[in-house]
């Protein structure tokens, strides 16, 4: 007869696609957050196997974020998150990519020319001197 835990593990995470539960670590939970930016505990209230997770990805790309949602029935950011924080790089790919902007911001401007006069004001200190 197999022995029954008293309690459940917090570590026990479960995928919230097909419903299996595997158990995990603390530290690999927090590690997986971490990678994510995210705390540990976030990150498991996401996670898929790898076989949910295949599935989502040909759905995906057959269909797009919206179909996939539709089919999961939940919203695309949600579909979003398990990509990302399952796999390597699909959820970037299926993400509409935003426009092009300039990448010089007013603040890194502005820094730049404080830098320009404060070089000029010590380059005619030391000429005068």
């Amino acid at each position: 007869m197999k022995k029954k835990n008293k309690k459940n593990s917090p570590n026990r995470i479960k995928c919230q696609i097909s419903g299996q539960e595997r158990m995990s670590n603390a530290t690999y939970l927090a590690n997986k957050g971490e990678k994510n930016e995210v705390t540990g505990n976030v990150w498991a209230s996401f996670y898929i196997n790898k076989e949910s997770y295949k599935a989502l990805v040909l759905e995906v790309e057959a269909g797009g974020l919206d179909k996939a949602a539709v089919l999961y029935k939940t919203d695309k950011g949600t579909i979003y998150k398990w990509l990302s924080y399952n796999g390597q790089s699909r959820a970037r790919m299926a993400q509409p990519s935003a426009p092009k902007v300039d990448s010089t911001s007013d603040r890194d401007r502005k820094l730049a020319r404080r830098r320009e006069l404060y070089a000029e004001n010590k380059r005619q200190v030391a000429l005068a001197a």
